[in-house]
């Protein structure tokens, strides 16, 4: 049949992929005659379901005998939704290690953009909780010979600073298949938006409500990893939970958080913030070295980023002579040649030639 249906023409690559194809109508044929084969409709009616389809259009499909009934694709999905809080609860309860959680969003790129009188768009804003065990390393007390682990100092700057040059630089270099061997744990995921105290306390409500059951976080340390918006309004959270007036509106559990902007964050978000502030800059630089005709975005990826900062490096060494010799004795005031001495500071920092290889071209 393979043979009938594919033309002996095509090269060997596409009658591979052909192949793949024709496995959908072996199935469609042998679901007419044998009502156990129907695995690959149920197939159909998550994949439909998970692109925006409407419950009408999988109900269609089902008519033409091409996917499982609606009923059925949503019971499936409960069905796994109950069963991924079961494993996640016996998870913590048969692991005592220390646990890294993370906090992100994202939103889901099948959206319409085309706009009704209802709103411009259907994208969907997404919370999700990761979960990184740390092998080899118990859970940490909150509170350890009467000191509490949260730090009085709130943030040091030059701590953050000392431990990206010396200790992390060179291990953002892991690849995402590497990173997908993890045992990371995917711990809750909610159609919610991050701009806000109570929509953090509402993710970290997510976890607590496995907490209630397993007691892994009673009296125990959880580093929470997030970005800036997420450092501001977990900390603000942290400290309403103490004021008595707003005690009530934040669970007690919520001061096992801590709350840590990490080095990932930090080196990143300071690099892009360069591209940002002298885009004009990068965009000559990117036109002389690539052509005229090649767009630079606003927002560039980190590969991109790291790419323009190594250029700018090491045309900042060919030139740096010459320019502090012609320069160096004339721009010294603070606030007439604030930019000059800016960009002098950014080219001769030690931190960004080390932090242009953190993460791989």
């Amino acid at each position: 049949m393979t043979d009938a249906i594919i033309p002996k023409e095509r090269s060997a690559y596409n009658r591979s992929e052909a192949k793949k194809s024709v496995v959908g109508l072996y199935y469609l044929m042998a679901g007419l005659r044998n009502k156990f084969v129907n695995q690959h409709k149920l197939e159909v009616g998550l994949y439909l379901r998970a692109s925006g389809a409407m419950w009408e259009a999988i109900d269609t499909m089902l008519s033409l005998r091409y996917s499982a009934c609606t009923k059925t694709v949503d019971a499936y999905q409960k069905k796994i939704q109950k069963e991924h809080s079961t494993k996640i609860e016996n998870y913590f309860l048969e692991h005592n290690n220390f646990h890294v959680y993370n906090i992100a969003d994202y939103h889901s790129i099948y959206e319409n953009r085309r706009p009704d009188m209802v709103s411009c768009s259907t994208a969907n804003y997404f919370a999700t909780c990761v979960a990184k065990p740390i092998l080899g390393c118990s859970s940490e007390p909150l509170v350890f010979n009467g000191v509490s682990v949260h730090n009085p100092e709130n943030v040091e700057a030059p701590r953050i600073c000392w431990y990206l040059l010396h200790r992390y630089t060179g291990i953002f270099d892991i690849s995402y298949s590497d990173y997908m061997e993890s045992q990371d744990r995917l711990v809750r995921f909610k159609e919610q938006d991050l701009h806000s105290v109570q929509d953090y306390t509402n993710v970290l409500n997510l976890i607590l409500s496995i907490n209630n059951k397993t007691y892994h976080l009673d009296g125990r340390v959880a580093p929470i990893i997030v970005d800036w918006p997420g450092q501001i309004f977990i900390r603000k959270a942290l400290h309403m939970q103490t004021l008595p007036k707003f005690q009530s509106l934040f669970p007690q559990q919520i001061e096992s958080f801590l709350p840590i902007l990490g080095p990932l964050h930090v080196s990143l978000n300071s690099r892009e913030q360069v591209i940002m502030v002298y885009h004009s800059f990068f965009e000559k630089l990117f036109h002389y070295v690539f052509g005229k005709n090649k767009v630079l975005a606003l927002k560039l990826r980190p590969w991109r980023i790291n790419l323009l900062l190594e250029l700018m490096r090491n045309g900042w060494i060919k030139i740096k002579d010459k320019i502090i010799k012609k320069f160096g004795r004339v721009c010294k005031d603070v606030d007439d040649d604030f930019p000059y001495l800016v960009v002098r500071f950014a080219l001769e920092a030690k931190e960004l030639q080390q932090s242009a290889s953190c993460i791989p071209i």
